[in-house]
């Protein structure tokens, strides 16, 4: 299944408006999951663990538009995703395959897994 359309209809079944969602590698990973709560989701659209405005190409593939002065600050770096996850509004974070596991390990006894589909997993940070 290409599209995480059902990921998004959970977020917005039992999620709220204020809710944070964190895509734990690059946008393009969870692209339809902020396409369809775009209206729903009242925070940035997304927070996204990467380093923004690498030198030498890493990043995300949002890398030119990130590194203008005016740019939203959505990029948030692992330490920042640990310190936040667990507090305030409730945290969806989103990993494919490959960097599931990382997830597992930073947030390791946090996590409360929602959805799994094909290669990707929805978790929470609240039951």
């Amino acid at each position: 299944m290409l599209s995480s359309k059902p990921m998004a209809d959970t977020i917005i079944a039992k999620g709220a408006p204020t809710d944070s969602f964190i895509i734990y590698g690059d946008e393009s990973d969870a692209s339809s999951i902020i396409f369809y709560t775009h209206n729903f989701l009242k925070n940035p659209l997304a927070f996204i663990v990467t380093t923004p405005c690498g030198q030498h190409s890493e990043g995300s593939t949002l890398l030119w538009g990130s590194c203008y002065p005016d740019a939203p600050k959505i990029d948030i770096s692992e330490d920042q995703l640990s310190k936040m996850w667990g507090t305030g509004d409730r945290k969806w974070i989103f990993a494919q395959d490959l960097n599931q596991s990382k997830v597992e390990q930073l947030l390791a006894g946090r996590l409360y897994p929602v959805q799994s589909l094909a290669d990707k997993t929805l978790w929470t940070d609240r039951r």
